[in-house]
C-alpha cells in the first residue's frame, strides 16, 4: 500500500504525468549544466515529499551507474578541446567532460523521474488515466498486467541468482562472458513461468466472463484538489523562471 499520507502521492495522475512531459521536455531543450542540474534538484525535492524515500530513488540509479561511467569517458574521448589529462597515451578533453556531464544528468532526470511517477502512483489511477485517453480498455488491461507482473518476474529473477550463489557460484569473481551465461540461463525459466502465468490469467478471464465493452465501475475517480493547485502552481513557476533565465 502506497502511504497516501506523503504529499507527492496525493497527487492526481494527471498533473504528474504532465509534470513528468514538462521535466523531460525541457531536459531536453536545455543544454546548459546550471539549467540540468536544477531540474535535476527539483525531481530530487519532490522525491523528498514522497512515500518512497529518496534513498530508495538513489538504489534505483545504482543500476545506471555502469551506463553513466561509458557516457562520461566516451564523450571525453571523442570530444575535441583542451586535455584535462592523459592516461596511456590517451587525452581526455574538458569539453567531452562537459558534454558527458550533460548526458548524464539527463539520463538521471529521465530515470528518476519516470521512477517518481510511477512508484508514488497505483495501477487504479493509471487505469483512468489511460480511460481518459479514450484507449482500448483491453489495451489498457494488457498494460496493467505487464506493469503488475514485472516486479514479479524481477523477484524470481533474483531468487534464481542467490540460488546459484549458495551453490557456490560467486559471479563476482567471474568474466562478464560467464556472467552472460549465467544471466541467460536464470532468464530462460523466467520467461517459460511468464508464459505459463499468462496463460492462467487469460483462463481466469474467460472463466469469469471479462469483456472489454462494458461500462466499469470506476473505483478510484480523477478530481483535482488543493494539493493539485500547489503543485502545478510550484511546477509552472519553477519552469517559467528557468525560461526566463535561459531567455537572459
Amino acid at each position: 500500500m502506497l502511504d497516501r499520507l506523503s504529499f507527492f502521492d496525493r497527487i492526481d495522475i494527471r498533473y504528474k504525468m504532465f509534470w513528468l512531459v514538462l521535466v523531460i521536455s525541457f531536459s531536453i531543450f536545455f543544454n546548459g549544466l546550471n539549467q540540468l542540474s536544477l531540474i535535476l534538484v527539483g525531481v530530487f525535492a519532490w522525491s523528498l515529499l514522497s512515500s518512497p524515500p529518496t534513498y530508495a530513488l538513489l538504489g534505483k540509479l545504482k543500476a545506471i551507474s555502469p551506463f553513466i561511467l561509458i557516457i562520461l569517458i566516451f564523450t571525453m574521448l571523442i570530444r575535441p578541446g583542451k586535455p584535462i589529462f592523459a592516461f596511456y597515451g590517451i587525452s581526455f578533453s574538458s569539453t567531452g567532460l562537459k558534454h558527458g556531464l550533460t548526458y548524464t544528468i539527463r539520463l538521471i532526470t529521465f530515470v528518476s523521474s519516470f521512477s517518481l511517477v510511477t512508484s508514488t502512483s497505483s495501477s487504479s489511477e493509471f487505469l483512468e488515466l489511460l480511460k481518459k485517453m479514450k484507449l482500448p480498455y483491453p489495451l489498457i488491461i494488457a498494460f496493467l498486467i505487464t506493469l503488475r507482473f514485472v516486479p514479479t518476474m524481477k523477484k524470481k529473477h533474483h531468487k534464481l541468482i542467490e540460488a546459484q550463489r549458495t551453490r557456490g557460484i560467486n559471479l563476482n569473481k567471474l568474466n562478464w562472458l560467464k556472467k552472460l551465461k549465467i544471466e541467460i540461463k536464470s532468464l530462460i525459466p523466467v520467461f517459460i513461468d511468464g508464459v505459463m502465468k499468462s496463460e492462467r490469467l487469460a483462463m481466469a478471464l474467460l472463466t469469469r466472463g471479462f469483456s472489454g465493452f462494458k461500462e466499469k465501475t470506476k473505483f478510484h475517480k480523477l478530481k483535482t484538489t488543493k494539493t493539485d493547485l500547489i503543485f502545478i502552481s510550484i511546477t509552472l513557476t519553477q519552469f517559467s523562471l528557468q525560461i526566463y533565465l535561459k531567455i537572459n
